[in-house]
């Protein structure tokens, strides 16, 4: 049998060397520990990264393309619409031709309503009951002001000792609860943007009341708000009821000094007001 010359044997026995390091390089490599994922911050943190406390002192204002699909069929129209944090909205559409067809305006518990074309003027001192009757929609009037800016609703930032996190899929969860530990809505974000992606609405029942959607977040000013949002209420079954969806094109952002009188109508000469409560 042939014998290595002693260059040839280092040559050898340098290559089988070289053989085993890389295999145990690579078991190394199967078995090391992958990194861990980052820790979820606690909630009262979340929430307070995604308050956007710069839009609590400001009114977002702006034009918007309307749809709802409900029952009845499906209605489109453009308009303008006012928010400001936590329970004042106007919203006024706007037909292909002529004046606005709808005043609504909610100031805290009021809400007022002017349909000219019909020459009927409501009042009700209890909003969050009777704005079903003139738009389909069974969330919280709280929490929809809130979230059409692109904010936690106010019982999320009012009350986060009852706030829990979790994560699901790609997104941060935040649930909040009652005193009796009963989920109450859910709210989805994305971390890396801390954008609020999606909410939810419980009933007392624990099942779904409705479902907001928010997306294609933009700036106004300094701060990031959703170019659209989709209100979705169930119906029985867990059938959807009813679709909203707004579509915002120039937004801006004013003081509430610079809007004065935003947020209230007046009665039209000639008009009666109709109570609703």
């Amino acid at each position: 049998m042939k014998s290595f010359s002693p260059s040839q044997l280092r040559i050898f026995l340098n290559a089988v060397f070289l053989f085993f390091l890389l295999i145990t390089a690579a078991g190394c490599a199967a078995l090391k520990t992958p990194p861990a994922e980052p820790l979820i911050p606690p909630s009262p943190d979340i929430v307070e990264r995604i308050s956007r406390a710069g839009l609590q002192d400001k009114v977002l204002t702006g034009t918007i393309h309307l749809t709802i699909e409900s029952p009845e069929g499906i209605f489109a129209t453009k308009g303008v619409i006012a928010v400001h944090y936590p329970s004042s909205l106007r919203l006024e559409t706007i037909p292909p031709l002529g004046p606005p067809d709808l005043h609504l305006v909610i100031c805290g518990n009021n809400l007022k309503v002017f349909l000219p074309g019909k020459e009927k003027f409501y009042f009700s001192r209890n909003a969050e009951k009777s704005l079903s009757r003139f738009i389909p929609m069974k969330l919280g009037i709280r929490e929809v002001i809130a979230l059409l800016a692109g904010m936690p609703p106010p019982g999320m930032l009012e009350n986060r000792a009852l706030l829990g996190t979790g994560k699901e899929d790609l997104l941060y969860r935040i649930d909040s609860y009652s005193d009796k530990k009963e989920r109450l809505s859910s709210l989805w974000l994305k971390p890396e943007r801390m954008e609020i992606a999606r909410f939810v609405s419980l009933g007392t029942d624990g099942r779904s009341r409705g479902t907001v959607i928010l997306g294609n977040y933009r700036k106004v000013g300094e701060i990031e708000v959703p170019d659209g949002v989709e209100i979705r209420s169930e119906g029985d079954e867990g059938t959807v009821a009813s679709v909203i969806k707004i579509n915002y094109k120039d937004l801006q952002l004013a003081s509430k000094e610079e809007i004065k009188d935003l947020f209230d109508l007046d009665v039209p000469s000639g008009i009666k007001t109709l109570l609703v409560d």
